[in-house]
């Protein structure tokens, strides 16, 4: 019986869109040169926050990966996954998880077994 299983998962254009716009939504507090708090474009604040406007993404996308996995598949797992492989250019991300699983087992009806109980003083 195997306890791991590698799951594959491919984000669909829509979400990492969205994940996009939530990213830049999340750096708009931040202050860009050149811009009031608050005011920057866009295109500021991608030009601004590259590396970490993909960082952050990236998260996201990994989160939601996980959480996407786990309903589909109705796995149990023990732990976090171990990211296998990962792939992100901005446009594309795919991934491979390694996950834990619980082993499923049932318990059998016992008949004949007494159980003593302790002696309490």
């Amino acid at each position: 019986m195997d306890l791991n299983e590698i799951v594959n998962y491919s984000a669909s254009d829509e979400l990492i869109s969205e994940k996009r716009r939530k990213a830049i939504e999340h750096f708009k507090k931040y202050n860009v040169p050149g811009f009031r708090k608050g005011k920057a474009t866009d295109t500021a604040i991608k030009t601004v926050f590259k590396n970490q406007i993909n960082e952050f993404m990236k998260n996201e996308l990994i989160n939601n990966a996980h959480d996407d996995i786990l309903f589909e598949t109705k796995m149990r797992p023990i732990g976090q996954p171990v990211i296998e492989k990962l792939i992100f250019d901005g446009n594309k991300f795919e991934c491979s998880m390694v996950y834990s699983k619980k082993p499923d087992f049932e318990l059998k009806q016992y008949k004949g077994i007494e159980v003593v109980e302790p002696h309490i003083n």
